[in-house]
């Protein structure tokens, strides 16, 4: 340490302080000790060093109490940019509330003008310090801990407060109100300040490597998520007394939490925590659990799950979040286990504890619609049947991802018809049932398409196109929407494997589900579909509404009807422009202007449908005119 005894700053680098010319020396000791600063606080030793500065032991000179002064390096302290940074986030900090989080009482300048921050007195253990001792700690006291810092780092993230280097070191366990293992998360809140422009160079990225998301190591701004991975790194910490990741350079740590796998504790802990574990470790920000709330109800439930034992066959609604929560376990355990054999070479493993895993899951009952997660696990194991192992093994695990993805996101509410599913609920609630059903089909078959992998949609739709008309053939009411996944089906069977097969059962889907709650069915006129399929330009003009649907449904049922009206409209514009002006062309050029027209003035939602109620008359009309003899035309009214 190098000191200015002009203005008192500790210098880490620099010869001479850039605030006022003085050449900086070791000599004479740190000139700090015996000031008080801000009139308030007199420095009586000095305690420890950290990234950004200095941490000293003071007393209040009016008061009896002890605090922790941390006073900014001169380093940091000379860019104005930065202490004006360092003042934002110490106010910020100072609002934080939480008995988990180390509290700020006050902040301001020295007299030499180096900004300062001064904290309330902890007297204990770091959590680092906690880990070297026992080497790896007991389950429940790990749980504990880490719950208590997530309450922390909620309170933390509602305020927009982030954290970014959360650490062991960083974690103070003090006994407080008769109660061990009181964990204090530290500098809270002041972190951030480092990516503080003019004071890191190009290029450099701050933070701890071994404890860092994998999107810090490239963005400036991150959200809470990647205090959660840095919090799954302590986790893991706890359990194994070592971090999972070790690396001599920042660049090996990087490559690390960019690609390598998260190693296996080498102790047995409950599935559930280590499913948790993994949740939180993943490398992707979107696949981490959203907030520090959903983490503690993670925990929690785990906690009940323990104490009650699972219960399956119940009708009561809160278990359905149990059952949904066991589904996910056992998936993220699998993955947990099988992806090192596979990567190891046991691909034969992978593959076989994969398929063990899918058989279960069937088992159960998956979440609150169990029949398209179910329908999408046995299309993966039947397309895995009589595959090599490794194509094997990535079927199931493409299952795995898609029912994580649906069982993490609820289905969407959306009904175009107004009170349509309390309309039908008491007539038919098989009805109700199939809106919910196909609602969770759309996620996971948007994930596929957008992953190239249409002949997976059309396995799975034909599965659960099975399921649904076994399931319906009981409802008298349901009559009409067996006969039209029968017609769907047949067309299929006779449709080449993959996007044609997709797309028939995709439409048929869409009808069935807004039938199902709006009790309507549109029949598109054999006359007109005739003219419209003669159209020399049908097949390409086809193509390009297909593809269009199938991203602005993906769109609508997120809620982005806005962007789905205007992807419509769009492409209607685009392929009317493209047509050729031939006869044989016109009555498909009069059906599409018709709906461009139609849709001036109207509202978003209302516009995305009427684009979609003629984008499917052209469909239909070119499935018609390609069906064979005997084969049903019926076509749906509203398909967002």
């Amino acid at each position: 340490m190098k000191y200015c005894r002009t203005c008192s700053a500790t210098y880490l680098a620099m010869s001479r302080c850039p605030r006022d010319g003085t050449p900086v020396s070791a000599e004479g000791g740190d000139p700090l000790l015996g000031q008080v600063l801000g009139g308030r606080y007199r420095v009586l030793e000095r305690m420890a060093a950290g990234g950004m500065g200095q941490v000293y032991r003071a007393s209040h000179v009016r008061i009896a109490s002890l605090c922790a002064v941390k006073v900014l390096y001169g380093d940091l302290a000379s860019d104005g940019e930065m202490s004006k940074r360092f003042e934002r986030e110490a106010e910020a900090a100072s609002a934080l509330q939480s008995r988990y989080i180390t509290r700020v009482l006050d902040f301001g300048e020295t007299g030499g003008g180096l900004p300062y921050l001064a904290m309330e007195l902890l007297s204990g253990l770091t959590l680092s310090a906690a880990i070297a001792r026992a080497g790896a700690l007991d389950e429940a006291r790990v749980v504990r801990i880490a719950r208590r810092l997530l309450v922390g780092l909620a309170h933390a993230h509602e305020r927009g407060v982030v954290h970014r280097d959360l650490k062991p070191d960083n974690v103070m366990l003090v006994s407080e109100d008769d109660e061990d293992d009181v964990p204090k998360i530290l500098d809270f809140g002041i972190a951030r300040v480092r990516a503080s422009p003019g004071v890191t160079m190009a290029g450099q990225v701050m933070g701890t490597p071994e404890y860092m998301a994998p999107e810090q190591f490239f963005a400036s701004d991150v959200d809470a998520r990647a205090d959660l991975y840095s919090l799954g790194i302590v986790l893991f910490e706890m359990l194994s007394g070592r971090a999972p990741f070790e690396a001599r350079t920042p660049m090996a740590a990087r490559e690390q939490h960019l690609t390598a796998p998260l190693p296996a504790l080498e102790r047995e802990v409950s599935a559930g925590l280590n499913t948790l574990l993994g949740r939180l470790l993943e490398k992707k920000a979107d696949d981490r659990p959203a907030s520090a709330r959903e983490v503690i109800e993670a925990l929690d439930a785990l906690g009940k799950a323990r104490r009650e034992g699972p219960t399956l066959k119940s009708k009561n609604p809160l278990l359905a979040v149990a059952r949904r929560r066991s589904a996910e376990e056992m998936i993220r355990g699998a993955i947990q286990k099988g992806a090192p054999l596979y990567n190891a070479g046991d691909v034969k493993g992978c593959a076989a504890l994969y398929r063990s895993t899918a058989e279960e899951l069937i088992a159960l009952e998956l979440g609150e619609t169990p029949e398209a997660l179910r329908a999408r696990l046995q299309a993966a194991m039947e397309r895995a049947d009589g595959a090599e192992p490794s194509r094997a093994a990535w079927e199931l695990r493409y299952a795995f991802d898609d029912l994580l993805f649906a069982l993490t996101r609820p289905t969407t509410k959306r009904e175009p018809v107004a009170d349509a599913a309390s309309r039908f609920a008491a007539g038919c609630a098989e009805r109700v049932g199939v809106v919910r059903v196909l609602d969770q089909a759309a996620l996971i078959a948007a994930r596929r398409y957008e992953a190239g992998q249409p002949e997976v949609v059309a396995d799975f739709y034909r599965v659960l196109a099975l399921a649904l008309t076994a399931q319906l053939r009981s409802g008298r009411c349901c009559v009409a929407l067996v006969a039209r996944l029968d017609a769907a089906l047949e067309a299929a069977e006779d449709a080449p494997r993959g996007a044609e097969a997709a797309t028939l059962l995709g439409a048929a889907f869409d009808e069935v589900r807004f039938e199902a709650a709006a009790g309507e069915f549109y029949e598109v006129p054999p006359a007109e579909a005739a003219v419209v399929a003669n159209s020399e330009q049908i097949d390409e003009v086809a193509d390009a509404l297909v593809r269009a649907i199938g991203t602005g449904a993906v769109w609508y049922n997120a809620g982005d009807v806005d962007g789905c009206a205007r992807l419509y409209a769009q492409t209607c514009e685009r392929v009317l422009g493209g047509l050729k002006a031939v006869q044989r062309n016109a009555a498909l050029k009069k059906l599409l202007a018709g709906a461009l027209e139609k849709s001036k003035g109207q509202g978003a939602d209302e516009r995305a449908w009427t684009f979609r109620h003629a984008f499917d008359a052209v469909l239909e009309a070119q499935r018609v005119a390609k069906a064979p003899s005997g084969v049903s035309a019926v076509g749906g009214k509203k398909r967002g």
